[in-house]
């Protein structure tokens, strides 16, 4: 048997008594193991620095991370980031998503709920894959280097979904890696649809620019009937309008949706709503560390100072500090308590 992160049988019933949530999170659920290492060990194993490798037995993993101990294994995945950003701002999160029933699973729900995260389970159907892991390569320079065994998250049933969660939450935050298997990508289209339905925002987090490439006419479909707000970088904007001209993105995506934010690095970035575009200065940071998930926490605090009814400024603003953080260790999980951080620099809600 596997394991379905799930909704139970209880919460259903008890609507009104359940919590509520800032954001409820649909992607896939993977095991991150992060190594720290030189630059040699990329060339060593014909890796392209900076490239997400997807391979397709797990054994490939195994080999490599046999010469690169210790490693730090963390629940992760780029909605599952999310969903640990955000209760480290302070929020609440829910995260759907689907594991085996093998010692990876149990790491990832185990670690998920222990950083505050909702993640209920129930069996699901017979799993003949296990559990997805993430080798997440990190060199001297802060750049990471990934090979990604998908296993069986990516066939995400649309049976996880629980209406009583998504309709509980002020967004659903789905990611396109979801758009790589046939049942998650319908899965993704049965939330979105569901969120509609209860008038909760949907938001899609780009993840990837080669993700994007691969099944462009599907995201933008996607974009266009059933997204809210679009979360993504540069280069993985660049992907989807097919253009290397950032102005003519950015009007695209204005008329595509209602709200978006782009992160561009050092340079800060922008936040696209209602036909305005405000500009949001990166935050100062000592030595970058690791920029792996910087992005899915920066996007954990523009969602969370959105849910709190902040201004889109300043949810950008509450976005680039906490993404700055991140940047400054390694791994996506925040050590830094954000909440306490943001209230620091003057964040109250």
């Amino acid at each position: 048997m596997g394991l379905s992160i799930h909704a139970n049988e209880a919460g259903r019933r008890d609507v009104t008594a359940a919590p509520s949530f800032d954001v409820a999170c649909l992607g896939n659920a993977i095991v991150d193991i992060i190594c720290k290492t030189g630059s040699e060990t990329i060339s060593r194993f014909h890796l392209a620095k900076g490239s997400m490798k997807l391979i397709s037995a797990l054994r490939e993993i195994e080999l490599v991370t046999r010469e690169l101990k210790p490693c730090v294994m963390v629940a992760g995945g780029t909605a599952a980031n999310v969903a640990t950003g955000v209760v480290s701002l302070g929020g609440r999160s829910a995260f759907f998503g689907q594991v085996a029933a093998d010692e990876a699973g149990r790491i990832f729900c185990h670690d998920l709920k222990g950083a505050g995260v909702h993640v209920p389970v129930m069996p699901a159907s017979a799993q003949v894959n296990p559990t997805s892991r993430s080798l997440i390569i990190v060199t001297p320079d802060g750049h990471r280097t990934m090979m990604t065994y998908l296993g069986c998250s990516v066939e995400i049933p649309a049976t996880i979904l629980d209406a009583g969660i998504i309709g509980r939450s002020k967004f659903l935050v789905i990611e396109a890696y979801l758009f790589d298997h046939p049942t998650s990508r319908e899965t993704a289209l049965a939330a979105a649809n569901m969120a509609r339905r209860m008038n909760r925002r949907t938001v899609l987090l780009l993840c990837d620019g080669a993700t994007v490439q691969r099944h462009r006419a599907e995201i933008l479909s996607f974009v266009r009937n059933s997204v809210d707000v679009l979360i993504a970088n540069e280069s993985e904007l660049a992907s989807l309008y097919q253009t290397d001209r950032l102005q003519d993105a950015v009007l695209t995506l204005a008329r595509n949706v209602s709200l978006g934010a782009i992160t561009r690095g050092e340079r800060g970035s922008l936040v696209i709503a209602r036909g305005e575009v405000v500009s949001i200065p990166a935050e100062r940071v000592g030595k970058v560390v690791d920029k792996t998930g910087s992005g899915d926490i920066y996007a954990a605090g523009f969602l969370l100072g959105l849910a709190r009814g902040m201004t889109i400024e300043k949810a950008g603003r509450l976005g680039s500090l906490a993404g700055a953080e991140i940047v400054c260790q390694i791994g996506a999980r925040p050590e830094a308590n954000l909440e306490n951080l943001a209230r620091l620099r003057g964040f109250i809600w």
